[in-house]
Parts: structure tokens; C-alpha cells; sequence
């Protein structure tokens, strides 16, 4: 017989042993339209090369990103909102490197 309380037990020792790792931050931020993405997978280096990077901030959203490089104009103000229609064409894609290095294991 399969025993729960055994298999609960070992993943909560796991997790209280967990390191936590903030990614919040700037980051990079690539957005691509629908037709030039064409199911080709995305890389780190693909976002960090693609002419449409700019600066990004995580936690956030992508029409803060694009505003706060000047690339539209405030998303939340008056008929703006109605403008962000054309970016429901593309895909949005945020890359940051970052190291982990695992705690020892007890």
C-alpha cells in the first residue's frame, strides 16, 4: 500500500530547504509579431539581438515596458487604450541571466 504522509513529508522537508532566488529586476524584453515569429523557437540570445529589445522591469507589464521606452503613450489614459490593439499581433518575450548556485545538500 502506497503511504502519503511518507511522500508529503519528503517533498515539505524539500521545500523548506528551497532556495529562494528574486528575480525581480531589469530585464530584456523582445516583442515579435506574429508573422516574423513563425514557430521558430526563442532563445536568450535571440532576445538580447533582436532589434525590438529594449529595457524591461519585472515584476511590471509589457505596456509599461513600451512606454517607458517611448514607444506608445500612456496605455491607461483617455482613448490609448484603444491604440494597444495592434500589439495583440505579437508575442512578448523577457530574458535575464541570472546564477544559481544549489545549497548543499544536508
Amino acid at each position: 500500500m502506497y503511504n502519503a504522509s511518507k511522500y508529503i513529508r519528503k517533498v515539505c522537508i524539500q521545500m523548506n530547504n528551497w532556495q529562494k532566488i528574486n528575480l525581480g529586476g531589469e530585464w530584456k524584453l523582445a516583442y515579435i509579431s506574429h508573422g516574423e515569429l513563425k514557430n521558430a523557437p526563442i532563445s536568450y540570445n535571440d532576445v538580447l539581438t533582436h532589434p525590438s529589445t529594449i529595457s524591461a522591469t519585472v515584476p511590471g507589464n509589457y505596456e509599461i515596458d513600451l512606454e517607458n521606452a517611448g514607444i506608445i503613450e500612456d496605455p491607461f489614459y483617455a482613448s490609448n487604450l484603444l491604440k494597444m490593439r495592434k500589439w495583440e499581433q505579437y508575442h512578448f518575450f523577457y530574458a535575464r541571466k541570472f546564477t544559481y548556485k544549489p545549497l548543499s545538500e544536508t
